[in-house]
């Protein structure tokens, strides 16, 4: 499973193996959500623990599209 990273700045696009971030999920449990959290929270939030990704065109952060965001929490829900 990769994610699809793009810049803001300038519309760069790349992809990069979900991995670190499924292994990392994969130790939490979803007794761990709070009220109201949903899996695309939960997945946000062990991203933002992470170091940020910077764009190789022009230094600009990268950030993971709301699509991939949601096939990676598609494929967590279908491995629990």
């Amino acid at each position: 499973m990769h994610l699809e990273l793009h810049c803001e700045n300038c519309f760069y696009n790349s992809a990069e193996s979900a991995d670190t971030l499924l292994d990392d999920l994969g130790s939490r449990s979803f007794s761990s959500l709070e009220e109201g959290e949903t899996m695309e929270d939960m997945i946000h939030a062990a991203l933002a623990s992470q170091p940020e990704h910077l764009c190789p065109e022009c230094g600009g952060a990268m950030v993971v599209s709301e699509e991939s965001l949601g096939q990676v929490a598609m494929l967590c829900l279908a491995e629990w």
